[in-house]
């Protein structure tokens, strides 16, 4: 009895050690990159259950106003795990099954089509091509101009429209190729299967069990004045950097000529608290059941890489192989001036979020070189995600 009380005892210490560490590095490594490098960002870090680091750095506008730690913003792409979850939730109420084809839950009495007849290749795809992008549907974003003047479902039934006139890029399921579209499909199956809108879906499933109160998926109105007028929304100002060899880049208010819309592929606006919120859930059982999470964290198909690890598509989420056993279970959001980067390294029990209002742009002057290796031209949150993620290892 004594020696398993002592062993007990002994494993304790030994992870209470281990998470001191990770803290410890995770610490340095911020301060480290805070005083090297440029960052406009809210940032998060922490464990299963204790908050390691949370900070913010970089300007909410042009005129001074600084990011808080604890900032809303725009997530992009961030929502396809979220929507991915969404299918899986459905799967578990026995209403669905990611082996089903499109036209089960979307068929000809279905508005998305119009009355018109069912193309054949939405009689071929399943909801798993869907969920790892090897559906080979045509992205919509930008070549696909909306029209805001459109209700939200006249909108959805355009974008439907546009891709189902294009041929497939390749047979279903033998190739990936990650493609907005494929989520606003799951969306609309979404809302078909459970009878509630995406917005109240999310609400009900995730973010009201889960806690996340600084969350919510963006009405087709606020997206509408967020890009109508940025500078009088509730978030900070969105800018384009452009880096120029000096520890100053410049800024320059993103403007684009094509519009987004908020739903399943990209609309969720929140906090780095509450997305390491959401990892914690998904990650730690709250959200889905064993045989769901491990569907979704499965790794379906290789896919390309920004950073040289070599990383999967699983449903709404890629993983990483960090090293050393290690991997990285991650979504990244990319839009107008809208960055975000979530996720966690099981074998670490790491959680993290970050949040940024500014893209990279590369200067439009030829003359202008632009060493990506030096500290003064990483500008995108993607490098202080690597930075952090070294220093743990």
């Amino acid at each position: 009895m004594r020696k398993h009380f002592l062993l007990l005892v002994t494993l304790l210490l030994s992870n209470f050690a281990a998470t001191a560490a990770i803290d410890d590095k995770v610490k340095t490594a911020v301060a480290d990159y805070l005083s090297t490098h440029f960052l406009n960002a809210a940032f998060m870090f922490a464990g299963e259950e204790n908050d390691i680091l949370t900070g913010a750095k970089g300007l909410y506008s042009l005129e001074g106003k600084q990011l808080d730690p604890h900032q809303q913003m725009p997530i992009a792409s961030g929502t396809k795990s979220m929507t991915a979850a969404a299918i899986l939730r459905l799967q578990e109420k026995g209403l669905l099954n990611v082996k089903d084809k499109i036209t089960k839950h979307l068929d000809k009495k279905s508005y998305i089509w119009g009355g018109v007849k069912i193309p054949q290749s939405a009689k071929q795809i399943t909801l798993h091509q869907l969920l790892t992008h090897t559906s080979g549907i045509i992205e919509y974003l930008p070549a696909l101009q909306i029209d805001p003047t459109l209700s939200h479902s006249e909108i959805n039934k355009t974008i439907i429209d546009f891709a189902f006139s294009k041929p497939l890029e390749f047979t279903p399921g033998t190739e990936f190729k990650y493609s907005n579209t494929n989520y606003v499909l799951l969306g609309l199956i979404i809302e078909q299967v459970s009878g509630k809108t995406l917005a109240n879906f999310f609400q009900d499933e995730i973010f009201v069990p889960l806690g996340m109160h600084s969350t919510h998926l963006a009405s087709l109105e606020e997206a509408l004045q967020i890009q109508r007028s940025p500078n009088s929304a509730p978030y900070p100002h969105r800018y384009f950097v452009i880096p120029n060899n000096t520890v100053k880049p410049e800024f320059a208010q993103a403007l684009v000529d094509f519009f987004l819309v908020p739903y399943a592929d990209g609309g969720v606006i929140s906090t780095p608290q509450d997305l390491v919120t959401w990892h914690r859930g998904l990650h730690h059982g709250k959200i889905l059941s064993d045989e769901s999470y491990e569907l979704m964290t499965k790794k379906y198909i290789e896919t390309p890489s920004k950073t040289g690890h070599k990383t999967f598509s699983g449903y709404g989420i890629f993983i990483a192989n960090l090293g050393d056993g290690d991997e990285l279970l991650f979504h990244s959001g990319s839009a107008v001036a809208i960055r975000s980067e979530a996720g966690y390294i099981p074998q670490k029990n790491l959680c993290f979020a970050i949040l940024s209002n500014v893209m990279f742009k590369m200067p439009q002057s030829s003359n202008i070189e632009i060493d990506s290796k030096k500290p003064e031209n990483q500008l995108d949150i993607l490098y202080f995600r690597e930075a952090v993620l070294k220093a743990v290892k």
